[in-house]
């Protein structure tokens, strides 16, 4: 049986990280367009509107979808209460993107009036950020279902689409040497598009399109819960994300927008490497009904992580004039800024694992600690730092992930320590 479980395990991951690649390769491949094609002052914008869209999707979502993984896990193969625990979820998610959307949309407009960027770029910047990103976090909550249900090809095929998609409608222009703003913005908000339709067909077979309001009451009151808990820490994570960028447009230059969104696209790899997390192992970690395997399957996930970013450290180390060639004439004297990124990145992805399995179990409890801790540690960090620096800014959102790993850290420590590990800090009713 042991033996069974590793190979398909070993399968899984193999599968996704196979499938990832592929994305991934093509996601960078899109990157290193735009980087090389765009000018660097269409590129700052580009670094903007992509931060922004990152904010208002984690706005929109606010732990919805953590509340159906963690919820949804008891209840994934009663159709009835699955269905019902989706609308509540998409009935939600309604508020949240309206109020997100009216947050976002002039704060982009503004960030991008501060790097002199005109008035047409600015508009459809904002339109073609905002609009989307609706679609995008609908797409992952939907997405729940493939997860929770282990279907991993559908998953596959999802991010396979979304990726081919974008890439068909940026290489193209370039080969015909007419990549701007506007076109890098458009063939994500299309890949975006494509998606939503492809996850609605995907999962209409495994809920009910429509389930009555009272079975909805309970999940409604459940994600309402976790929101209450989650979603001041979301509102904190975002300005914790972006402020590297966000300092360097009110007090650096363009150009120094333009290079940490340079350095920012180092995350190809962080992303091939972090994959498994959301298409395998937190849904696991959701599942797992027994104590032992619990602890064994959180050792394997974050051991093998370690292992992996030390791995990958050592490959920028070793590789940095190679990488920034990649990114073209105008990022080649990065090579200090480039390495340090590469430890920002690996800091997150660890952050994030401990996080995304805390969230899949339901431990959000003590989650809201996170934010006077990083408030802290910034303020801190802002002091002692040049933050009108690339240098400066690196270090101040390496040093921001910190608190929250600790505290991520702890909370897993003190579940899996006792039975209560196996119910979520608030258990769902029937």
């Amino acid at each position: 049986m042991n033996r069974s479980w590793l190979l398909t395990w070993t399968f899984r991951v193999v599968s996704v990280t196979g499938t990832q690649t592929l994305v991934q390769l093509l996601n960078g491949f899109v990157a290193f367009i735009i980087i090389r094609t765009l000018p660097k002052e269409q590129f700052a914008w580009f670094t903007l509107a992509s931060g922004m869209a990152t904010v208002l999707n984690s706005l929109n979502d606010g732990g919805i979808a953590s509340a159906v993984t963690a919820h949804g896990g008891p209840v994934c193969h009663d159709r009835t209460r699955f269905s019902a625990l989706l609308h509540a979820a998409l009935g939600t998610l309604q508020r949240t993107a309206t109020l997100a959307a009216a947050v976002v949309a002039p704060l982009l407009a503004w960030l991008l009036w501060q790097r002199e960027a005109p008035p047409f770029f600015v508009f459809v910047s904002v339109a073609l950020v905002v609009g989307p990103q609706w679609l995008a976090t609908r797409t992952v909550v939907l997405g729940t279902v493939n997860r929770l249900q282990a279907r991993v090809r559908q998953l596959q095929m999802l991010e396979l689409t979304g990726a081919f998609t974008r890439a068909l409608l940026t290489i193209v222009p370039a080969a015909l040497g007419c990549v701007s703003l506007p076109i890098a913005l458009g063939a994500v908000a299309a890949s975006i598009a494509v998606q939503a339709l492809l996850v609605r067909r995907q999962v209409l077979p495994f809920i009910d399109p429509v389930t009555p309001p009272a079975l909805q009451v309970p999940f409604d009151a459940l994600i309402r819960g976790t929101l209450r808990r989650t979603y001041p820490n979301v509102v904190f994570g975002c300005v914790q994300a972006q402020i590297a960028t966000a300092l360097l447009a009110v007090f650096g230059t363009t150009s120094q927008v333009a290079d940490l969104g340079a350095l920012a696209r180092l995350g190809f790899f962080i992303n091939l490497i972090g994959a498994p997390i959301g298409h395998l192992f937190a849904p696991a970690f959701a599942r797992c009904t027994s104590l032992p395997r619990l602890r064994i399957l959180f050792l394997g996930v974050i051991g093998g992580y370690l292992l992996l970013l030390a791995l990958f450290l050592l490959l920028v180390h070793n590789q940095a004039g190679f990488i920034l060639s990649l990114f073209g004439p105008n990022y080649g004297h990065l090579h200090a800024e480039l390495l340090l990124t590469a430890a920002s990145l690996s800091v997150h992805l660890v952050n994030q694992t401990f996080w995304a399995l805390n969230f899949s179990r339901g431990w959000i409890r003590w989650v809201w600690l996170n934010i006077p801790l990083s408030l802290f540690g910034q303020v801190v960090s802002a002091l002692l730092l040049p933050i009108n620096t690339v240098r400066g800014a690196i270090l101040l959102s390496l040093l921001s992930a910190m608190p929250a790993l600790l505290l991520g850290v702890s909370v897993v420590y003190a579940h899996l320590r006792s039975s209560s590990s196996l119910s979520p800090d608030s258990t769902p009713t029937s």
